[in-house]
């Protein structure tokens, strides 16, 4: 990854989003692979259940109070910066707060990482969604250069591609299901992902 400061540092949002975790790079961030320290985690899902108990769901998401709003986002902004000060110089934590007005705010280590366990583990993250995204791009020039391109949809935890007109397709252990267009562009790259 980075061992130079001065390098343009890999970006992680914060932010909860229904998916178990408040962390993103590209994807979400699993906790158990992030190598976190248990408190900070802890902190990150009682501050997530906090969101979720401080809107109206039967109300456009709108807080419940400004007051709750407020804590949010002040606790918000304290996460991110523990999770910079984990995970080290090589990245910066954005925190977009979903109060009305607050503009998003940045943050990055001022030294080492304070946990070489997250370090590591969120260098490997960064750099295998990297090369994801690299092979993601290369195979989509190969079907845009054979002209098999077209609309298609991804689920990453079954595997599954849709696309319009296409029959569901399943990528498995034994390899990609064959299906024509971008869908079998995906399943091919799902498949290399896996290896």
């Amino acid at each position: 990854m980075n061992s130079n400061n001065a390098a343009e540092p890999v970006t992680i949002q914060l932010f909860p989003d229904y998916a178990g975790t408040t962390l993103w790079l590209s994807d979400a961030i699993d906790y158990q692979e992030s190598g976190l320290s248990p408190g900070l985690i802890q902190d990150l899902q009682v501050w997530e259940q906090s969101y979720y108990d401080s809107i109206n769901l039967d109300n456009d998401h709108e807080w419940k109070s400004l007051g709750l709003a407020n804590a949010y986002t002040k606790r918000g902004n304290e996460l991110g910066q523990r999770v910079a000060d984990e995970i080290g110089p090589d990245f910066e934590v954005d925190f977009s707060s979903y109060q009305q007005g607050v503009e998003t705010r940045t943050f990055r280590a001022g030294g080492s990482a304070n946990n070489a366990d997250a370090a590591l583990a969120f260098e490997h993250i960064a750099t295998v969604r990297a090369e994801h995204e690299q092979d993601y791009k290369r195979l989509i020039e190969e079907a845009e250069a054979a002209g098999d391109t077209g609309w298609f949809a991804y689920a990453p935890v079954s595997g599954e591609v849709f696309a319009p007109d296409v029959p569901v397709t399943t990528t498995s252990d034994s390899g990609p299901a064959s299906s024509p267009g971008a869908a079998t562009i995906l399943d091919a790259l799902v498949q290399e992902t896996r290896e």
